[in-house]
């Protein structure tokens, strides 16, 4: 039976023994995690400092481990010393350190609950690692689901393909570990990585295909907060922002993960959500016959005013709580602000809002355009029609709903408050954007005209293309 106990931990070292009791001459292994990524693996063979759980036999179980360059004194450290062969954490081995090197006990399973605990057998492919996160528990985290996980006589090539479904290079860029590697601790590795993070929604898309994918082409300011709401709650669903690590912790990922998995077996489609441009799905090869591929488009100088009109919202909501998001963060730089504007709630407005539209990084030009996979009508055109994508506009969204997904809706999730309309726009303003949605008027324009003519709510990219009328 292993036993072991961190000493002493500081942001320079960390000391403390394991041994097996029942073995007690053999060296035990450790590994070392900060904030979740392995720093080192080493046998613990030097003479223990505390000598108060002494073992029989060799007397030589202690360990010290230096780091190469000391943990920043900036923030608070999550750090943790597992037993190599069993992945199971150290007594007082899972600590947060803190800037002035106090340190905090985390939530640790104990031996006799973990001699409890169902075991789990070793994934071979993405669908059987997706399928070990209903048994991911919030409180212990990602070490606690692994180490219930039998990794005997797994090759890290192995543990490779179950994580990404195909023999590729290590997170490290090798194509192996170092020999005595623990797999456990690479699979940690590997999902712990930007890598798994950036595919996760890919990934987990093929590894069920049976499932039928509902696929949300969102084109911002088109009432797709409201749409998502409607989804959200009646099917199992993923969003983008899974895969943006400024927006999701890898605790969240794998909270996510979690629940997404328990729901998913009881549901024969997934919605997937998110500003994701049409050719994210389509190079991916991720929109099948068999899915249904859809999108809501907006008159763009609408959708210009309320962005301006949400920029502005966000940033006075913002600048009363005193909190700064990070979305707000990212306009307010764009916008040439260095910190938060502190003015009147009108002056803001009326610099911010007319700033907003003039500023690309956040007014796109041709949004339509960006989000439907083409630079110029034409093109989208072409492919909402190989995709055959649905297409409805924001003025005949409440009668989509309805129609084909049996949904009302009266009122519009994270609408923006409207501070200027299009009679606050000067004529060089309307001139600038004429300009720079040339090319989303015209497929408005053409959407609008075929939908009038059809009487219908909604139409495919095929009945839009004018190749096919």
């Amino acid at each position: 039976m292993l036993a072991g106990h961190v000493d002493h931990v500081s942001h320079n070292e960390i000391t403390g023994w394991a041994a097996d009791r029942e073995r007690p001459d053999e060296t035990v292994e450790v590994s070392v995690f900060v904030e979740g990524h392995k720093r080192a693996q080493f046998a613990c063979a030097l003479a223990p400092e505390l000598r108060q759980n002494e073992l029989p036999g060799n007397r030589r179980y202690g360990f010290r481990f230096s780091f190469p360059a000391p943990l920043r004194r900036d923030t608070v450290h999550r750090i943790s010393v597992r037993f190599t062969a069993t992945g199971r954490v150290l007594d007082e081995g899972e600590v947060l350190l803190s800037p002035d090197g106090t340190t905090m006990m985390s939530p640790v399973r104990n031996d006799i609950e973990a001699e409890k605990m169902l075991r789990l057998p070793p994934p071979t492919t993405p669908r059987e690692t997706f399928q070990l996160f209903p048994f991911y528990e919030r409180t212990y985290g990602l070490p606690d689901l692994l180490a219930r996980t039998d990794f005997t006589a797994r090759k890290t090539r192995d543990i490779n393909y179950a994580v990404f479904g195909a023999l590729r290079a290590n997170v490290d860029g090798s194509g192996e570990c170092a020999a005595g590697y623990a797999s456990r601790d690479y699979m940690n590795e590997l999902l712990m990585s930007d890598a798994f993070q950036q595919e996760v929604l890919a990934l987990l898309l093929n590894a069920f295909p049976e499932k039928r994918r509902l696929l949300f082409v969102r084109i911002p300011k088109c009432a797709g907060s409201d749409l998502s709401r409607h989804l959200m709650t009646r099917y199992p669903s993923v969003d983008q922002h899974l895969m943006e690590q400024s927006w999701t912790t890898k605790d969240a990922l794998f909270n996510a993960l979690h629940d997404l998995m328990r729901a998913l077996p009881s549901f024969d489609s997934i919605f997937v959500s998110g500003h994701m441009r049409l050719n994210w799905y389509l190079d991916r090869g991720l929109a099948r016959p068999i899915d249904r591929l859809f999108t809501i488009i907006r008159h763009p100088v609408e959708i210009a005013l309320s962005q301006a009109n949400s920029v502005t919202m966000r940033i006075a909501q913002d600048l009363e709580s005193g909190k700064i998001n990070l979305d707000t963060q990212q306009w307010l730089d764009h916008l040439g602000f260095d910190e938060m504007p502190r003015w009147p709630l009108a002056d803001l407005v009326e610099h911010v809002c007319h700033k907003t539209l003039r500023t690309r990084e956040i007014v796109i030009a041709n949004p339509l355009c960006h989000w439907l996979g083409g630079g110029d009508a034409a093109t989208v055109l072409e492919r909402l029609a190989a995709s055959g994508a649905e297409v409805t506009e924001t003025t005949r969204y409440n009668r989509w709903l309805l129609e084909t997904w049996g949904l009302e809706s009266t009122t519009r999730l994270n609408e923006s408050r409207k501070f200027i309309g299009r009679d606050a726009l000067d004529r060089e303003e309307l001139d600038y954007l004429s300009e720079i949605y040339a090319e989303d008027a015209k497929l408005f324009e053409l959407v609008q005209q075929r939908l009038a003519g059809s009487g219908r709510s909604w139409l495919t990219g095929s009945q839009l293309c004018p190749t096919n009328s």
